[in-house]
């Protein structure tokens, strides 16, 4: 295997004291590697964002996105993944879509809203 473009993280708190919010951001390059004995390539970047505002539980939110690749000669494959979640006090709200492409071009997508309700 060789690796075409080395892995890479980053870690960020960002701390917004006028109004009282903490965000966390984490992006990930998992690099690309190259199988040499059939020559697919492979690549996924994931960044993350959580949100929260002090005293306030309820205001917690998260957005996650992942996009995968994979390539072969002239063959390209792609995924790319959003999902967000947030609550109030009665339920949790789940939103996530889902995209496939096949040489750059859209060939599948799917998205969905979910409200579960909160048990105690």
């Amino acid at each position: 295997m060789t690796e075409n473009r080395a892995s890479k993280s980053q870690r960020h708190v960002h701390r917004d004291l006028a109004n009282g919010k903490t965000i966390v951001e984490i992006v990930d390059d998992l690099g690309e590697q190259i199988y040499d004995d059939h020559g697919l390539s492979s690549s996924a970047t994931k960044s993350e964002r959580y949100e929260i505002e002090d005293g306030d539980t309820l205001s917690a939110q998260a957005h996650i996105s992942w996009n995968f690749k994979y390539q072969r000669g002239k063959w390209l494959a792609e995924t790319k993944t959003e999902t967000q979640m947030s609550c109030d006090q009665d339920n949790y709200f789940i939103a996530a879509k889902v995209s496939a492409f096949k040489g750059g071009k859209l060939i599948f997508e799917k998205s969905f809203d979910r409200k579960i309700l909160r048990t105690p």
